[in-house]
Protein backbone atom coordinates (compact mmCIF):
# COMPACT_ATOMS: atom_id res chain seq x y z
CA UNK A 1 0.00 0.00 0.00
CA UNK A 2 2.90 2.54 1.37
CA UNK A 3 4.88 1.66 -2.23
CA UNK A 4 1.61 2.56 -4.30
CA UNK A 5 0.87 5.93 -2.62
CA UNK A 6 4.34 6.56 -3.49
CA UNK A 7 4.21 5.76 -7.15
CA UNK A 8 1.38 7.71 -7.46
CA UNK A 9 3.18 10.37 -5.90
CA UNK A 10 6.16 9.84 -7.91
CA UNK A 11 3.89 10.10 -11.02
CA UNK A 12 2.05 13.33 -10.57
CA UNK A 13 5.42 14.70 -9.75
CA UNK A 14 6.68 13.96 -13.16
CA UNK A 15 3.87 14.83 -15.03
CA UNK A 16 4.01 18.09 -13.20
CA UNK A 17 7.89 18.73 -14.87
CA UNK A 18 6.97 16.68 -17.83
CA UNK A 19 3.91 19.86 -18.32
CA UNK A 20 6.63 22.28 -17.74
CA UNK A 21 9.01 21.10 -20.68
CA UNK A 22 5.91 20.80 -23.04
CA UNK A 23 4.92 24.39 -21.77
CA UNK A 24 8.67 25.50 -22.83
CA UNK A 25 8.75 24.25 -25.90
CA UNK A 26 5.18 25.53 -26.66
CA UNK A 27 6.26 29.07 -25.43
CA UNK A 28 9.40 28.12 -28.08
CA UNK A 29 7.26 27.60 -31.00
CA UNK A 30 4.48 30.78 -30.28
CA UNK A 31 7.59 32.98 -29.90
CA UNK A 32 9.87 31.39 -32.91
CA UNK A 33 6.21 32.28 -34.97
CA UNK A 34 5.66 35.43 -32.98
CA UNK A 35 9.10 36.96 -34.19
CA UNK A 36 8.16 36.81 -38.05
CA UNK A 37 6.36 39.73 -37.54
CA UNK A 38 8.20 43.49 -36.47
CA UNK A 39 6.23 43.57 -33.39
CA UNK A 40 4.50 41.16 -30.92
CA UNK A 41 0.94 41.79 -30.53
CA UNK A 42 -2.31 39.77 -30.88
CA UNK A 43 -2.76 35.90 -30.40
CA UNK A 44 0.57 35.00 -29.99
CA UNK A 45 1.30 37.27 -27.24
CA UNK A 46 -1.84 36.01 -25.37
CA UNK A 47 -0.71 32.34 -25.29
CA UNK A 48 3.00 33.19 -24.52
CA UNK A 49 1.65 35.30 -21.54
CA UNK A 50 -0.80 32.57 -20.64
CA UNK A 51 2.01 30.04 -20.53
CA UNK A 52 4.30 32.21 -18.24
CA UNK A 53 1.35 32.06 -16.05
CA UNK A 54 0.87 28.41 -15.87
CA UNK A 55 4.99 27.72 -15.92
CA UNK A 56 4.22 30.37 -12.62
CA UNK A 57 2.16 28.70 -11.01
CA UNK A 58 2.92 25.12 -11.94
CA UNK A 59 6.15 25.60 -10.67
CA UNK A 60 5.38 27.30 -7.29
CA UNK A 61 3.01 24.93 -6.47
CA UNK A 62 5.09 21.83 -7.03
CA UNK A 63 7.88 23.85 -4.77
CA UNK A 64 5.39 24.74 -2.33
CA UNK A 65 4.51 21.30 -2.06
CA UNK A 66 8.13 20.07 -1.82
CA UNK A 67 9.11 22.36 1.02
CA UNK A 68 6.20 21.18 3.08
CA UNK A 69 6.50 17.89 2.45
CA UNK A 70 10.48 17.00 2.40
CA UNK A 71 11.14 20.58 4.40
CA UNK A 72 14.79 20.29 2.93
CA UNK A 73 16.56 23.70 1.89
CA UNK A 74 19.83 23.81 0.06
CA UNK A 75 21.84 27.12 -1.36
CA UNK A 76 20.04 27.21 -4.63
CA UNK A 77 16.59 27.05 -2.66
CA UNK A 78 17.26 29.79 -0.62
CA UNK A 79 18.91 31.76 -2.65
CA UNK A 80 15.81 31.79 -5.65
CA UNK A 81 13.14 32.29 -3.27
CA UNK A 82 15.02 35.31 -1.27
CA UNK A 83 15.77 36.77 -4.69
CA UNK A 84 12.51 36.99 -6.15
CA UNK A 85 11.39 38.39 -2.82
CA UNK A 86 13.88 41.49 -3.15
CA UNK A 87 13.07 42.00 -6.76
CA UNK A 88 9.07 41.77 -5.84
CA UNK A 89 9.24 44.25 -2.46
CA UNK A 90 12.12 46.19 -4.80
CA UNK A 91 9.99 46.24 -7.79
CA UNK A 92 6.77 47.36 -5.58
CA UNK A 93 8.66 49.94 -4.10
CA UNK A 94 10.08 51.79 -6.47
CA UNK A 95 8.56 51.43 -9.67
CA UNK A 96 4.88 52.94 -10.74
CA UNK A 97 3.03 49.54 -10.88
CA UNK A 98 1.03 48.88 -14.03
CA UNK A 99 -0.81 45.94 -15.61
CA UNK A 100 2.33 45.80 -17.57
CA UNK A 101 4.65 45.80 -15.74
CA UNK A 102 3.17 43.15 -13.21
CA UNK A 103 2.67 40.66 -16.45
CA UNK A 104 5.83 41.50 -17.03
CA UNK A 105 7.73 40.87 -13.63
CA UNK A 106 5.52 37.27 -13.51
CA UNK A 107 6.15 36.07 -17.16
CA UNK A 108 9.92 37.48 -17.41
CA UNK A 109 11.19 38.00 -13.85
CA UNK A 110 9.23 34.81 -12.18
CA UNK A 111 9.41 32.09 -15.05
CA UNK A 112 12.85 31.05 -15.60
CA UNK A 113 13.62 31.35 -11.85
CA UNK A 114 10.63 29.08 -10.11
CA UNK A 115 11.03 26.63 -13.42
CA UNK A 116 14.70 26.15 -12.64
CA UNK A 117 14.27 25.52 -9.38
CA UNK A 118 11.44 23.08 -9.78
CA UNK A 119 13.76 21.10 -12.14
CA UNK A 120 16.70 21.05 -9.69
CA UNK A 121 14.16 19.63 -6.73
CA UNK A 122 12.85 17.01 -8.70
CA UNK A 123 15.97 15.91 -10.46
CA UNK A 124 17.61 16.14 -7.14
CA UNK A 125 15.68 14.29 -5.03
CA UNK A 126 12.33 12.80 -6.83
CA UNK A 127 13.61 11.38 -10.15
CA UNK A 128 13.03 7.98 -10.97
CA UNK A 129 14.83 6.92 -14.60
CA UNK A 130 13.18 4.93 -16.64
CA UNK A 131 10.43 4.65 -17.64
CA UNK A 132 10.17 9.08 -17.36
CA UNK A 133 13.68 9.07 -19.55
CA UNK A 134 11.99 7.64 -22.49
CA UNK A 135 8.87 10.03 -22.58
CA UNK A 136 11.35 12.65 -21.99
CA UNK A 137 13.45 11.81 -24.62
CA UNK A 138 10.56 11.73 -27.03
CA UNK A 139 9.29 15.01 -26.40
CA UNK A 140 12.48 16.34 -26.75
CA UNK A 141 13.51 15.01 -29.95
CA UNK A 142 9.70 16.30 -31.44
CA UNK A 143 9.85 19.66 -29.49
CA UNK A 144 13.21 20.35 -30.89
CA UNK A 145 12.07 18.91 -34.62
CA UNK A 146 8.85 21.21 -34.49
CA UNK A 147 11.24 24.29 -33.36
CA UNK A 148 13.67 23.79 -36.22
CA UNK A 149 10.77 23.37 -38.83
CA UNK A 150 9.41 27.03 -37.20
CA UNK A 151 12.51 28.54 -37.76
CA UNK A 152 12.59 28.07 -41.65
CA UNK A 153 9.94 30.36 -42.46
CA UNK A 154 11.93 32.69 -40.17
CA UNK A 155 15.38 32.64 -41.61
CA UNK A 156 13.22 33.02 -44.96
CA UNK A 157 11.65 36.19 -44.14
CA UNK A 158 15.40 37.50 -42.70
CA UNK A 159 16.82 36.48 -45.95
CA UNK A 160 14.19 38.39 -48.03
CA UNK A 161 14.49 40.95 -46.02
CA UNK A 162 18.10 41.38 -46.08
CA UNK A 163 18.77 41.38 -42.34
CA UNK A 164 16.43 44.38 -42.22
CA UNK A 165 13.78 41.98 -40.14
CA UNK A 166 16.41 40.85 -37.22
CA UNK A 167 13.95 40.02 -35.13
CA UNK A 168 12.95 37.03 -37.02
CA UNK A 169 16.02 35.18 -36.60
CA UNK A 170 16.19 35.97 -32.46
CA UNK A 171 14.51 32.67 -31.79
CA UNK A 172 17.21 31.01 -33.17
CA UNK A 173 19.13 30.42 -29.67
CA UNK A 174 15.96 28.44 -29.01
CA UNK A 175 17.20 25.56 -31.55
CA UNK A 176 21.10 26.28 -29.60
CA UNK A 177 19.43 25.71 -25.96
CA UNK A 178 17.71 22.71 -27.16
CA UNK A 179 20.76 20.58 -28.42
CA UNK A 180 22.49 19.55 -24.97
CA UNK A 181 19.11 17.43 -24.46
CA UNK A 182 19.39 15.71 -27.34
CA UNK A 183 22.98 15.05 -26.36
CA UNK A 184 22.09 13.48 -22.81
CA UNK A 185 18.91 11.66 -23.77
CA UNK A 186 19.67 10.23 -27.43
CA UNK A 187 21.79 8.75 -29.77
CA UNK A 188 24.72 9.90 -30.68
CA UNK A 189 23.52 9.96 -34.90
CA UNK A 190 20.09 11.93 -33.80
CA UNK A 191 22.52 14.79 -31.81
CA UNK A 192 24.58 15.09 -34.77
CA UNK A 193 21.93 15.32 -36.89
CA UNK A 194 19.90 18.16 -35.34
CA UNK A 195 23.40 19.86 -34.53
CA UNK A 196 24.02 19.93 -38.84
CA UNK A 197 20.91 21.16 -39.41
CA UNK A 198 20.76 24.23 -36.83
CA UNK A 199 24.62 24.82 -37.24
CA UNK A 200 23.10 25.13 -40.98
CA UNK A 201 20.52 27.71 -40.36
CA UNK A 202 22.61 29.50 -37.80
CA UNK A 203 25.79 30.07 -40.51
CA UNK A 204 22.69 30.99 -43.43
CA UNK A 205 21.43 33.74 -40.90
CA UNK A 206 24.75 35.48 -40.50
CA UNK A 207 23.90 35.50 -36.82
CA UNK A 208 27.33 36.66 -35.13
CA UNK A 209 26.93 35.25 -31.52
CA UNK A 210 24.53 32.41 -32.49
CA UNK A 211 27.88 31.24 -34.59
CA UNK A 212 30.10 31.87 -31.69
CA UNK A 213 27.97 30.11 -29.15
CA UNK A 214 27.53 26.91 -31.39
CA UNK A 215 31.15 26.95 -32.23
CA UNK A 216 32.42 27.35 -29.06
CA UNK A 217 30.08 25.01 -27.73
CA UNK A 218 31.30 22.30 -29.79
CA UNK A 219 34.49 22.78 -29.16
CA UNK A 220 33.91 22.46 -25.42
CA UNK A 221 31.82 19.63 -25.43
CA UNK A 222 34.06 17.67 -27.23
CA UNK A 223 36.95 18.55 -24.86
CA UNK A 224 34.83 17.46 -22.05
CA UNK A 225 34.11 14.74 -23.80
CA UNK A 226 37.32 13.66 -24.34
CA UNK A 227 37.67 14.11 -19.98
CA UNK A 228 35.41 11.22 -19.88
CA UNK A 229 38.04 8.45 -20.71
CA UNK A 230 40.13 7.28 -18.28
CA UNK A 231 43.52 6.10 -20.16
CA UNK A 232 45.45 9.82 -21.14
CA UNK A 233 45.48 7.36 -24.68
CA UNK A 234 42.05 7.15 -25.22
CA UNK A 235 42.01 11.30 -24.45
CA UNK A 236 45.11 11.41 -26.71
CA UNK A 237 42.96 9.66 -29.29
CA UNK A 238 39.71 11.84 -29.38
CA UNK A 239 41.85 15.24 -28.72
CA UNK A 240 44.09 14.39 -32.38
CA UNK A 241 40.15 13.20 -33.84
CA UNK A 242 38.94 15.83 -32.89
CA UNK A 243 41.21 18.47 -33.83
CA UNK A 244 41.52 16.65 -37.06
CA UNK A 245 37.52 17.39 -37.69
CA UNK A 246 37.82 20.79 -36.90
CA UNK A 247 40.00 21.62 -39.37
CA UNK A 248 38.45 20.09 -42.24
CA UNK A 249 35.47 21.72 -40.97
CA UNK A 250 37.43 24.99 -41.09
CA UNK A 251 38.34 23.98 -44.87
CA UNK A 252 35.08 23.63 -46.03
CA UNK A 253 33.48 26.36 -44.19
CA UNK A 254 36.34 28.89 -45.62
CA UNK A 255 35.39 27.64 -49.10
CA UNK A 256 31.31 27.59 -48.36
CA UNK A 257 31.64 31.61 -47.68
CA UNK A 258 33.68 32.27 -50.06
CA UNK A 259 31.69 30.34 -52.52
CA UNK A 260 28.27 31.54 -52.54
CA UNK A 261 29.46 35.21 -50.52
CA UNK A 262 27.98 34.49 -47.21
CA UNK A 263 29.11 37.70 -44.97
CA UNK A 264 29.24 35.53 -41.50
CA UNK A 265 32.79 35.71 -40.74
CA UNK A 266 32.60 39.35 -41.70
CA UNK A 267 30.25 40.28 -39.26
CA UNK A 268 31.46 38.18 -36.68
CA UNK A 269 34.63 40.20 -37.26
CA UNK A 270 33.15 43.04 -35.66
CA UNK A 271 30.01 41.39 -33.56
CA UNK A 272 30.77 44.44 -31.04
CA UNK A 273 30.43 47.01 -33.80
CA UNK A 274 27.21 49.53 -33.69
CA UNK A 275 26.43 48.66 -37.14
CA UNK A 276 24.48 45.71 -36.26
CA UNK A 277 22.80 45.87 -32.71
CA UNK A 278 24.32 49.00 -31.63
CA UNK A 279 24.96 47.62 -28.17
CA UNK A 280 27.87 49.28 -27.19
CA UNK A 281 25.72 52.51 -27.43
CA UNK A 282 23.27 51.15 -25.31
CA UNK A 283 26.39 50.34 -22.82
CA UNK A 284 27.62 53.59 -22.68
CA UNK A 285 23.92 54.96 -21.76
CA UNK A 286 23.06 52.83 -18.92
CA UNK A 287 26.30 52.65 -17.42
CA UNK A 288 26.32 56.50 -17.75
CA UNK A 289 22.83 56.25 -16.30
CA UNK A 290 24.08 54.30 -13.18
CA UNK A 291 26.59 56.49 -12.39
CA UNK A 292 24.30 59.01 -12.62
CA UNK A 293 21.86 57.66 -9.47
CA UNK A 294 21.47 58.05 -6.13
CA UNK A 295 23.75 55.42 -3.72
CA UNK A 296 21.00 53.82 -3.06
CA UNK A 297 19.94 53.19 -6.32
CA UNK A 298 23.18 51.86 -7.01
CA UNK A 299 23.23 49.48 -3.89
CA UNK A 300 19.75 48.33 -4.40
CA UNK A 301 19.01 49.23 -7.89
CA UNK A 302 15.65 50.48 -9.81
CA UNK A 303 13.67 47.99 -9.72
CA UNK A 304 12.80 45.21 -12.28
CA UNK A 305 12.93 46.22 -16.12
CA UNK A 306 14.14 49.37 -15.22
CA UNK A 307 16.39 49.98 -18.39
CA UNK A 308 13.74 49.46 -20.96
CA UNK A 309 11.41 52.49 -19.21
CA UNK A 310 13.92 54.97 -17.53
CA UNK A 311 17.37 54.61 -19.75
CA UNK A 312 15.33 53.73 -23.44
CA UNK A 313 18.95 53.01 -25.17
CA UNK A 314 19.08 54.02 -28.52
CA UNK A 315 16.18 56.20 -27.82
CA UNK A 316 14.09 52.53 -27.37
CA UNK A 317 12.36 50.75 -24.94
CA UNK A 318 14.69 48.16 -25.20
CA UNK A 319 16.97 46.31 -22.77
CA UNK A 320 20.86 47.09 -22.13
CA UNK A 321 21.81 44.86 -24.63
CA UNK A 322 23.98 43.04 -21.77
CA UNK A 323 22.25 41.34 -18.92
CA UNK A 324 25.16 41.99 -16.25
CA UNK A 325 24.60 45.95 -17.25
CA UNK A 326 20.79 45.12 -17.00
CA UNK A 327 20.83 43.58 -13.22
CA UNK A 328 23.22 45.77 -12.17
CA UNK A 329 20.83 48.64 -12.98
CA UNK A 330 17.64 47.28 -12.45
CA UNK A 331 18.65 45.11 -9.29
CA UNK A 332 21.66 47.70 -8.24
CA UNK A 333 24.91 46.37 -6.81
CA UNK A 334 23.04 43.61 -4.54
CA UNK A 335 21.39 41.87 -7.11
CA UNK A 336 24.51 41.35 -9.37
CA UNK A 337 26.70 39.98 -6.41
CA UNK A 338 24.03 38.04 -5.81
CA UNK A 339 23.54 36.46 -9.68
CA UNK A 340 27.14 36.44 -9.73
CA UNK A 341 27.53 33.95 -6.62
CA UNK A 342 24.80 31.92 -7.77
CA UNK A 343 26.80 31.46 -11.41
CA UNK A 344 29.85 30.51 -9.62
CA UNK A 345 27.93 28.14 -7.42
CA UNK A 346 26.68 26.57 -10.60
CA UNK A 347 30.11 26.44 -12.20
CA UNK A 348 32.02 24.69 -9.16
CA UNK A 349 29.39 22.13 -9.66
CA UNK A 350 30.17 22.05 -13.10
CA UNK A 351 33.58 21.73 -12.83
CA UNK A 352 33.32 19.15 -9.70
CA UNK A 353 31.35 17.05 -12.81
CA UNK A 354 34.59 17.48 -15.09
CA UNK A 355 36.57 16.75 -12.66
CA UNK A 356 35.03 13.59 -11.48
CA UNK A 357 34.20 12.42 -15.42
CA UNK A 358 31.04 12.40 -15.10
CA UNK A 359 28.56 11.94 -18.58
CA UNK A 360 26.64 14.67 -18.02
CA UNK A 361 29.41 17.42 -18.36
CA UNK A 362 29.67 17.64 -21.98
CA UNK A 363 26.08 19.04 -22.06
CA UNK A 364 26.73 21.63 -19.09
CA UNK A 365 29.86 22.71 -21.53
CA UNK A 366 28.27 23.13 -24.48
CA UNK A 367 25.70 24.94 -22.81
CA UNK A 368 27.82 27.18 -21.04
CA UNK A 369 29.08 28.86 -24.04
CA UNK A 370 25.32 30.21 -24.76
CA UNK A 371 25.32 31.15 -20.68
CA UNK A 372 28.09 33.18 -20.96
CA UNK A 373 28.10 35.27 -24.52
CA UNK A 374 24.24 35.37 -24.98
CA UNK A 375 24.34 37.14 -21.20
CA UNK A 376 27.26 39.14 -22.19
CA UNK A 377 26.10 40.35 -25.46
CA UNK A 378 22.54 40.21 -25.59
CA UNK A 379 19.02 39.24 -23.94
CA UNK A 380 19.36 36.84 -21.10
CA UNK A 381 18.50 37.16 -17.54
CA UNK A 382 15.64 40.03 -18.24
CA UNK A 383 13.49 37.41 -19.91
CA UNK A 384 12.27 34.12 -19.57
CA UNK A 385 12.86 32.98 -22.78
CA UNK A 386 16.04 31.12 -24.73
CA UNK A 387 17.04 31.28 -20.73
CA UNK A 388 14.44 28.94 -19.72
CA UNK A 389 15.64 25.67 -21.66
CA UNK A 390 19.07 26.64 -20.13
CA UNK A 391 18.30 26.80 -16.60
CA UNK A 392 16.09 23.08 -17.04
CA UNK A 393 19.26 22.05 -18.30
CA UNK A 394 21.73 23.33 -15.40
CA UNK A 395 19.27 22.07 -13.12
CA UNK A 396 18.63 18.81 -13.67
CA UNK A 397 22.47 18.14 -14.73
CA UNK A 398 23.43 19.61 -10.96
CA UNK A 399 20.36 18.25 -9.37
CA UNK A 400 21.11 14.65 -10.91
CA UNK A 401 24.87 15.40 -10.08
CA UNK A 402 24.29 16.13 -6.40
CA UNK A 403 21.72 12.75 -6.12
CA UNK A 404 24.32 10.66 -6.72
CA UNK A 405 27.02 12.46 -4.52
CA UNK A 406 24.23 12.18 -2.18
CA UNK A 407 23.59 8.36 -2.36
CA UNK A 408 19.98 8.78 -2.05
CA UNK A 409 17.53 5.87 -2.06
CA UNK A 410 16.60 6.82 -5.44
CA UNK A 411 17.32 5.25 -8.85
CA UNK A 412 20.24 6.66 -10.23
CA UNK A 413 19.04 8.73 -13.48
CA UNK A 414 21.17 6.56 -16.06
CA UNK A 415 23.57 3.63 -16.16
CA UNK A 416 26.63 4.37 -14.26
CA UNK A 417 29.32 3.93 -16.99
CA UNK A 418 33.36 3.54 -16.52
CA UNK A 419 34.75 5.06 -19.40
CA UNK A 420 32.39 7.17 -21.67
CA UNK A 421 28.88 7.39 -20.34
CA UNK A 422 27.72 8.82 -23.66
CA UNK A 423 28.95 6.68 -25.84
CA UNK A 424 27.20 3.23 -24.89
CA UNK A 425 24.14 2.07 -26.89
CA UNK A 426 25.43 4.29 -29.75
Amino acid sequence: MRLTITLKKSRINYYAIFTLLVLTFIAAAVHIIDCRQAYSAGIPKLVTNAVGYAMVALSFIYIAVFLLKKGSVTFLTASTILYLIYETLLTLCLRSLSYSLVRSLITDGYVWPLTMLAFYLYFRYEYQGEPARKTLKALLVIGTAVAVVLMIPNLRRHLIDYGYLGRAIGPLYYLVAFLPFLYVFCKRKTYYLFMIAIFAIVLISTKRAALLVVVLGFVLQELARAQLAHRMSQRVKRYLAFFGAAVLIALVGFWYFNRFGIATISRLMNVLDDGGSGRTVAWGQVIRAFRASSLSKRIFGHGFHAVPSQVMPLGRGIYAHCSYLEVLYDMGIFGLVWLLVNLVYIFVQFFKMVKARHYLAPALAFSSSLLVILSAIGYFYEQSTTIVPVVILWSMCVGLFQNRNLQTDLQEALPARSTDAMDVNR
